[in-house]
């Protein structure tokens, strides 16, 4: 009986340890208005599992003050790694982005027990949010490396600090596996922690140094980016097509697209803008001012920056419809 309810606090431990973080990526999701589904979450809880047992087999053991006992597997896993990586950096393919996320996870929260061992705890955290911000801020700048910093600054800190907190949800997890005695005989690779630490912390500061160059080379790149067929003495490319034997006629067509912005269930200023100018009919209007006001008495005119929209073209399209619906 003791064994049963023992087995069962066990599996309730686990199941909320790892459960905390992929119902976090669920929240996310939710969030960005993600669709969602079993097979969706059951594979976001199997990346949380499989990146809890990459951290389990990288993490070193303690044999002496200063020392630390890493696994063979080590080995194994870098060069895995470095192959996902070199996969990503070729094709951008999604099943490589989901490994280089895991094993970055994985190794830093493999290094966590490394850094923090014999410290007080503020320095700990220190540590822990080092990692953390580490983890998550490189993610993300390779993210901004390939869209060439595309993004606005405030929605990749929001990005960055978002995947830390996911990191700090995966700890508890990981200092859990971390529980495991030294077996007799095991073979592997010292090293000296403290020069763990000092590889960690130059790799984050050159990482860090390296994208805040690249941003700011980003505004004012040397060359412009070439595209076959375009040159200074051919700057168009024009292609031809064989022409088209449907006729179409465009009141006809205008009013399919507004019987479909009709049909929108999610309708929102700019489409009762349009279907007001382009039916004429009150109500539309109507419901233009008041999707407006109900968008001011939400205070969604104003982020939690307290600054104006931060998606500019919303705004425009707010600021288009607007005099146009008034005067009609």
């Amino acid at each position: 009986m003791r064994a049963s309810v023992r087995w069962l606090f066990k599996a309730g431990l686990w199941l909320s340890l790892t459960g905390l973080p992929t119902v976090f990526l669920e929240g996310i999701r939710w969030l960005a208005d993600a669709p969602w589904s079993w097979d969706g979450l059951i594979a976001r809880w199997g990346f949380v599992i499989a990146v809890l047992l990459l951290s389990y087999l990288v993490r070193p053991w303690h044999v002496g003050k200063t020392e630390g006992l890493w696994p063979p597997v080590t080995v194994w896993i870098f060069l895995v790694g470095a192959g996902i990586g070199a996969a990503y950096a070729s094709t951008q393919a999604t099943w490589a982005a989901w490994g280089v996320a895991g094993l970055t996870n994985a190794l830093s929260l493999g290094l966590e027990a490394t850094l923090v061992e014999g410290h007080s705890p503020l320095r700990r955290w220190l540590w822990r949010g080092l990692l953390a911000s580490g983890a998550g801020g490189a993610l993300v700048a390779i993210a901004q490396l390939e869209s060439r910093f595309a993004d606005e600054e405030f929605f990749v800190a929001l990005q960055g600090a978002t995947l830390a907190v996911f990191w700090l949800l995966l700890l508890p997890a990981s200092r859990r596996l971390a529980r495991r005695p030294l077996p007799k005989n095991q073979a592997g690779f010292r090293m000296d922690r403290r020069a763990v630490a000092a590889g960690a912390f130059l790799v984050l500061f050159a990482g860090a140094l390296g994208t805040v160059r690249a941003y700011r080379h980003s505004f004012y790149p040397p060359d412009a980016p070439i595209y076959p067929g375009i040159s200074r003495a051919n700057p168009f490319l024009c292609g031809v097509v064989d022409p088209d034997p449907q006729i179409y006629d465009g009141e006809e067509v205008f009013r399919q697209l507004l019987a479909l912005v009709e049909a929108n269930p999610r309708k929102g200023p700019p489409e009762y803008g349009m279907l007001a100018l382009g039916t004429g009919e009150r109500r539309w209007a109507e419901a233009f001012r008041e999707s407006l006001l109900n968008e001011v008495t939400e205070e969604r005119y104003t982020t939690p920056a307290h600054s104006v929209k931060s998606v500019q073209y919303e705004a425009a399209l707010r600021a288009y419809y607007y005099p146009r619906v008034r005067e009609a």
